[in-house]
């Protein structure tokens, strides 16, 4: 159990574990001593414990992660709204690339982001799949676009207007992208994805990296096991995007309706 209980020379007893625990495993016994307990294996591994403890008293093993910086405390001193309204504004789906690959620690960046973006239950169930190779994202864009054509509804949707970038060069499916990101996994989990990819096409954006979630690829994964095997994917794809140096630049940000 990483979450192995409290060291009592160092807690002051401010009750802010006992407040903060989502499964409530922490308590003040008779004496006045604050205890973990946790006989039947809840606790969810979230470490808000660790994170509110202004002493650092909780006792852990195997959970070195654990970190700190100047304004941890006050997260609203660390970006302005401002400053991060503008990012958000400013973020594109990217459809014009640059054939440059991305270097291996620069995408490692990215999916650091990622691996701090919550998750319900804090699960984090999510697993990630990059493809690198031109040769396999051609590959697997043309089986989507078969699967789609295929599709009488979906032809008459979609064919016209894949046959028209095909013509101009472009994938109509990844935009020649020269990476793209799978997320999948082996339980229900669509809310925590979106909110997992979003970290990480943000983070990318600080990175001078475009990305763009590509929903026809979800759709056919969910469609064709063949697609999938061609990927070389298991469990369920809940998301898909596409990464890399955009290949355009944008002067202005665009209007959308008010909420």
């Amino acid at each position: 159990m990483p979450i192995l209980g409290i060291n009592d020379e160092k807690c002051i007893k401010c009750m802010q574990c006992i407040l903060d625990c989502p499964s409530l495993l922490f308590d003040e016994d008779k004496t006045g001593k604050i205890v973990f307990s946790d006989p039947k294996g809840l606790c969810i591994l979230c470490g808000h414990c660790i994170s509110v403890c202004p002493e650092d008293a909780i006792l852990r093993e195997k959970m070195e992660d654990v970190d700190t910086f100047p304004n941890v405390e006050y997260p609203e001193n660390l970006v302005s709204y401002k400053s991060l309204f503008q990012l958000f504004r400013s973020k594109r789906s990217i459809r014009q690339y640059k054939k440059e690959k991305v270097p291996q620690e620069v995408l490692q960046k990215v999916f650091e982001a990622m691996r701090y973006a919550p998750s319900g239950a804090n699960r984090r169930a999510w697993k990630y799949f990059v493809i690198s190779d031109s040769k396999k994202i051609k590959a697997l864009s043309d089986a989507i676009i078969q699967e789609f054509t295929r599709n009488p509804t979906f032809q008459m949707m979609l064919g016209e207007k894949f046959r028209q970038k095909q013509d101009r060069n472009i994938d109509p499916i990844f935009y020649n992208a020269p990476h793209i990101i799978i997320l999948y996994t082996f339980e229900e989990s669509q809310v925590d994805t979106g909110i997992a990819m979003t970290y990480g096409m943000l983070a990318a954006q600080t990175l001078g990296l475009g990305t763009c979630w590509i929903g026809f690829a979800k759709i056919a994964f969910d469609l064709s096991r063949q697609i999938k095997n061609l990927a070389g994917v298991k469990g369920r794809v809940s998301g898909v995007m596409t990464i890399g140096y955009p290949d355009v630049k944008y002067h202005r940000c665009p209007p959308r309706a008010p909420v």
